[in-house]
Formats: structure tokens, sequence, C-alpha cells
């Protein structure tokens, strides 16, 4: 996989190792002729990062030349940046808490109880795409160079699902809600019991629902983990 491709106009740092990421924090913008002399160091194959080199440069020129904007360079050093310091994080956060930990977050779903579920739905597949924010919200790590990708009008019958982070309920009243459909669970306030019995019922509705069942599962793995 190329860090960079002409037919998608994007970069992505995850198509690189981490000193190659590094080695573009130094050297891009660079002229192809001065890197190509560069001793690479260890974990860098100039067929992975030669070809951003030149892509790069041919921007800058262009840029110069013909005043035609891309998304620059100092964007793609930051991406590059963004990409190590969560790599770091990752490895940092592996080592912590041990080897059920995925070493890979964003290839897992998380519940509200930090609980992850790999492959869960919306997670990424295959390989790295996204990085997680401080508010908990996914973000591509590629970036386009021509600033933002275009974003296509969806197919008719596509239903576009509402996220949903928890479940409705009332304490007073004595009740647990489905946000996705109302359907309504009812305990007794003062009987723990009866509201785990409540709690119990609502994760069958989440798993067994009939109608928009993508919405309903993706709230029982947030609520309930599993």
């Amino acid at each position: 996989m190329l860090a960079i491709k002409d037919d998608i106009d994007t970069f992505d740092p995850v198509a690189l190792s981490l000193p190659e990421n590094q080695f573009l924090i130094d050297h891009l913008g660079k002229a192809p002729a001065v890197v190509a002399r560069i001793p690479l160091p260890v974990g860098v194959n100039a067929k992975a990062v030669m070809p951003v080199i030149e892509k790069v440069y041919g921007l800058l020129e262009v840029e110069k030349h013909d005043n035609e904007a891309w998304v620059g360079l100092d964007a793609l050093k930051a991406r590059c940046r963004l990409y190590l310091q969560h790599s770091e994080e990752w490895l940092r956060m592996k080592a912590a808490r041990g080897p059920s930990f995925p070493r890979y977050p964003t290839m897992a779903g998380w519940d509200s109880r930090g609980r992850a579920a790999m492959g869960a739905t919306g997670s990424d597949c295959g390989w790295v795409r996204t990085y997680f924010d401080d508010q908990g919200d996914r973000h591509p790590l590629a970036v386009a160079l021509h600033g933002d990708e275009v974003v296509h009008e969806l197919p008719r019958w596509v239903r576009q699902t509402v996220k949903y982070s928890d479940l409705l309920t009332n304490d007073e009243e004595g009740w647990i809600r489905c946000p996705i459909c109302q359907v309504t669970e009812k305990y007794q306030v003062e009987s723990q019991a009866s509201r785990a019995s409540a709690q119990g019922r609502m994760a069958k509705h989440l798993l067994h629902a009939k109608e928009h069942v993508e919405a309903h599962r993706d709230l029982h793995l947030k609520v309930f983990g599993n």
C-alpha cells in the first residue's frame, strides 16, 4: 500500500512505518535528488518514502509557479506527527493494560465502561484508518492533498443511522427507555433487583430488535459491552 496515490489524492501516514514517518517529518519538502543522498535510517525503505518526497516536491513547485493551492507541507508533517503521537500512546496503553488490551484501539468498538469489542460496527477494519479525539470521536488519519475529500450523496436506499450512546432512564418514575424506538421497561424504584431485571429485558430488546438492527446493536455494545 502506498502512502500517497495520484488517483485518490490523499496522503496516509499509516501506510508508512514509524521511522518512515519521522524521516518525512525531517526531510519532506527537500528536492528528491538531495533526499536520495541521505543515508536511510533503520526501518526506512526508499520505495516507500521517495514517492512521497517526489510528489510533495512537485506540489511545492506547482504552487510556487502556478499558484495552485493544496493542503500544504505543514499539514502533511503534522499528520505524520499525529500518527506517531497516537502510536506511542497505543503502545503505552497496551503495556499498562496487559495482553487483553487491543494493540490498535481504533480496530475495536468501546462501551461506556471502557471495554473493547474487536471488529464492532464503526471500528477500523483491515488496518488502522482513524484516531480518537479527546471526546472519543473518530477522525481519519489520511488527509486529502487538495482540501476536503468529496463526500458523495448516499444512494436513496441507504438509511443514515443516528448514533445513540446511552439509554433514557427515569429513576423517579422507575423506567428505562430505548431512544431508538421508545420501547420502555418499568421497574420498582425501591428495588435494585427489579431495576436489574428491567435492564436485562432492555438488553435483550437491543439484541433482538427487528427494526434499525444496526443502531440497536451499536447501542447494546455501548451500554452493555458485549
